[in-house]
């Protein structure tokens, strides 16, 4: 029994170990008060955008803060970036990014999937965040980001951000 469990703690050690290696912090930027990191996720193909702000302040980043930052990572990254297969980037908290809140406002104003009288999606078994996603992608910056991206053979086909609450 004893050695049973070594065994097992053995294996989720070394299973949590081999997850934790799938993500590699690759650029850590300093924006005003707050620290903005880039990671990889070579398990599901995906960089990700992390702002780490600074003591009680909001972290916040413009747009084009936010594609001074991809040059960065392009620059200092581009052969590991040409070396995985990523086509996805993870922006964390939509609130963190405000002139995408207000794009996604306008985007569901216009849409016909959305019902404006309640707040939410006509359709609730359609999950929010993919309709999010999918909205979001829309955005013209993506078409700047993918034509930086393309340069290093990085293909972008989806954003995505944390949990969206309606």
């Amino acid at each position: 029994m004893v050695n049973t469990l070594k065994i097992l703690l053995f294996t989720i050690f070394l299973v949590s170990r081999i997850l934790l290696a799938q993500e590699q912090e690759l650029i850590v930027v300093q924006k005003d008060s707050q620290l903005v990191k880039v990671t990889a996720d070579l398990r599901w193909n995906t960089l990700t955008i992390r702002l780490v702000p600074k003591g009680k302040s909001r972290a916040m980043l413009k747009q084009q803060e936010l594609l001074q930052i991809l040059d960065t990572l392009i620059i200092q990254k581009g052969q590991f970036l040409k070396e995985h297969e990523f086509n996805s980037i993870a922006l964390g908290r939509l609130i963190e990014y405000p002139w995408l809140e207000k794009f996604l406002i306008l985007q569901a104003a216009q849409s016909a999937d959305w019902d404006p009288v309640k707040g939410h999606l006509k359709n609730r078994k359609i999950f929010i965040n993919s309709w999010v996603a999918s909205q979001l992608f829309r955005h013209p910056i993506f078409k700047t980001i993918s034509k930086k991206f393309q340069k290093i053979h990085y293909r972008l086909t989806k954003v995505s951000v944390e949990k969206v609450l309606v």
